[in-house]
């Protein structure tokens, strides 16, 4: 019995540990754990928070606008995806993701905010990642755009039990009124892939970590001891 518990350990050791990614899905409706706050953005007035899952939950495919507005060089949200809570861990990987996006005019890129936070959403711990998620303007009817496209990095250390928080908006040029809108929802069997041009609002839009985190709450990985 000894022996074949040390080939077990010899191949589990040799083989080393098992890398995967971690592909959050952006559901169009669930209860958010906690209400942190939003950023300092022009407007979050039609902004919502809702809680960001590992496996498809099925929430419909539902576009969702920021509103309309005319103020040039301003950043508006349209919504914050809040994780259950992490275990103690760095995370330090690629990051990207896809969702479709349009403008109703003037000129909108999409811009992408993670951050740290307290377990209970109150106490933003850090800011640790803003960036333009493309260098593509929106178009008029729903296209996919990088959320955000592939290049970028993160790496930031979360104590026992905090969250990650996205918070998905855009910036305006322009004085034309104008509205942004998402596609969100995860009812779409197929995911949508890595491009820029795809138009099918079917395909489940999806933020991913090249990383595996590891996760205490509910309806994510689970921390096994």
């Amino acid at each position: 019995m000894l022996k074949k518990l040390l080939i077990i350990f010899l191949i589990v050791t040799a083989a080393g540990p098992v890398m995967a990614a971690t592909r959050f899905y952006l559901p169009s409706s669930g209860a958010s754990p906690v209400s942190p706050a939003f950023d300092s953005w022009y407007s979050s007035t039609n902004a919502d928070r809702v809680r960001m899952v590992t496996s498809k939950s099925g929430t419909a495919m539902l576009g969702k606008s920021t509103g309309s507005y005319s103020a040039s060089g301003v950043y508006i949200v349209n919504r914050m995806y809040i994780s259950d809570p992490l275990a103690a861990q760095t995370i330090s990987c690629s990051i990207k993701g896809y969702l479709l996006g349009k403008k109703s005019a003037a000129t909108a890129k999409r811009f992408v905010l993670l951050k740290r936070w307290s377990n209970d959403g109150t106490l933003l711990r850090s800011y640790f990642f803003g960036v333009y998620a493309t260098s593509l303007d929106l178009t008029n009817s729903y296209t996919n755009r990088g959320c955000p496209k592939p290049g970028y990095t993160v790496n930031q250390t979360f104590a026992y039990g905090e969250r990650l928080s996205i918070e998905i908006g855009y910036y305006k040029t322009g004085p034309a009124a104008c509205a942004m809108y998402d596609m969100y929802g995860d009812l779409g069997a197929t995911d949508l892939p890595e491009n820029e041009t795809d138009t099918d609002t079917s395909k489940s839009p999806w933020i991913e970590f090249s990383q595996d985190l590891i996760f205490l709450g509910s309806g994510g990985k689970s921390l096994i001891i």
